[in-house]
């Protein structure tokens, strides 16, 4: 049922046209919220969770977009089934990897969904493509202001909203934006806005994949879930800067307390389009002061895409990156149609294995999917 429906149903944000490219690849909102009356999850009972989400479920039924239908039971569920949907950013890998009654609720669109007991009582979460953190805002406030109608929040008159994790005490609104960055990185000019970044409140990281150091381990092989990108309910898994893969970053605010979900939002929109300019500005003097270098990395890129019959999957992000790089600068040959969206996530294994047999984990198997999956992008 969870295959056939969210697998067969692609996102619809794979399909919208992506604000503030080739750098900004996606924006992830996630608010958290708890009810009161009830403990922080680590000290629930299972009844109580139980409880709990049975109340969610219940008051969820009355919000637009999604029915019971939509509802994902994560308590004895399959993890190599569910593991895309960490990948897709829908669940948190704490979700994924969380003990008894915890669930989410996925949109049919695959707009948003509201996580149950993964960490916090409840995390709505919402994902565009491309730079849209007000648009992901608006969309987060509306569906936060109608569930407020349902149930009561804990708060503090002081503090505003109540949470276990201290960094989500507050407005409990993180937001982390996927960025392409081989610019910076290669101009050497990344670590001095890791530091500029840093001062007014927010982060610049390296995208990391497999599961946070922390993670209780899945009953699926570890291998398979190290083919993917997933994240906590306050960012994605990461990593420093030099040891990011594709040149891929991700920023995000630090803090929830003592800033407003409008200076929040501000600073960060206004931070990413900076950080933007400045990414287009060194590549293009890169292809000033290294231009034959360049194409040599882009043209064996498509070499190694158009040619090869296997691709591992830190190589396959290797080379998505050195295509993006390639194709936003015109440096790749006519057979490079685009490079969509989509891509960057059918890479990953658990997007491959959903659509394999019950052997899908299989490593040949997978390898090869990869590898065809790029052989799409040219025209012959």
């Amino acid at each position: 049922m969870i295959m056939k429906t969210w697998v067969t149903n692609k996102p619809v944000w794979w399909r919208e046209e992506i604000s503030g490219a080739p750098v900004s690849i996606l924006t992830v909102g996630t608010l958290c919220r708890n009810i009161a009356g009830f403990f922080f999850p680590m000290r629930m009972s299972e009844e109580e969770k139980k409880r709990l989400e049975d109340l969610i479920k219940e008051n969820s039924l009355q919000l637009d977009d999604i029915s019971i239908d939509d509802y994902i039971s994560f308590a004895g569920s399959s993890p190599k089934e569910n593991l895309f949907l960490s990948e897709r950013f829908l669940v948190s890998y704490d979700l994924l990897s969380g003990i008894g009654h915890r669930g989410a609720f996925i949109s049919k669109d695959q707009r948003f969904s509201i996580m149950v007991n993964a960490g916090e009582h409840i995390a709505f979460r919402v994902v565009f493509a491309g730079l849209q953190v007000e648009k992901s805002w608006e969309f987060l406030n509306k569906i936060d202001d109608r569930m407020s109608t349902f149930v009561d929040y804990m708060t503090d008159s002081r503090l505003g909203f109540l949470s276990s994790d201290l960094n989500l005490i507050g407005t409990g609104l993180k937001f982390f934006i996927i960025l392409h960055l081989p610019g910076l990185a290669r101009t050497g000019s990344i670590n001095l806005w890791e530091e500029k970044l840093k001062s007014l409140g927010f982060y610049l990281k390296g995208i990391k994949t497999g599961p946070p150091t922390d993670a209780r381990p899945l009953a699926i092989p570890k291998n398979l879930i190290e083919q993917g990108f997933h994240s906590t309910l306050s960012s994605p898994v990461a990593v420093s800067l030099i040891e990011t893969v594709g040149s891929l970053f991700a920023i995000g605010n630090k803090y929830t307390l003592g800033f407003s979900e409008v200076e929040i939002v501000f600073s960060l929109s206004h931070m990413v389009n900076e950080i933007t300019k400045a990414e287009m500005d060194a590549r293009q003097r890169l292809l000033t002061s290294s231009k034959l270098t360049l194409e040599d990395m882009v043209g064996r890129a498509e070499g190694v895409a158009k040619g090869a019959r296997f691709l591992e999957f830190p190589e396959a992000i290797e080379l998505w990156s050195a295509l993006q790089l390639g194709y936003s600068l015109n440096l790749t040959s006519g057979s490079v149609l685009s490079l969509p969206l989509p891509l960057l996530f059918e890479l990953q294994g658990g997007h491959i294995v959903v659509n394999l047999s019950s052997n899908g984990n299989n490593t040949v198997k997978m390898s090869l999917t990869r590898a065809n999956k790029f052989k799409e992008i040219f025209k012959n």
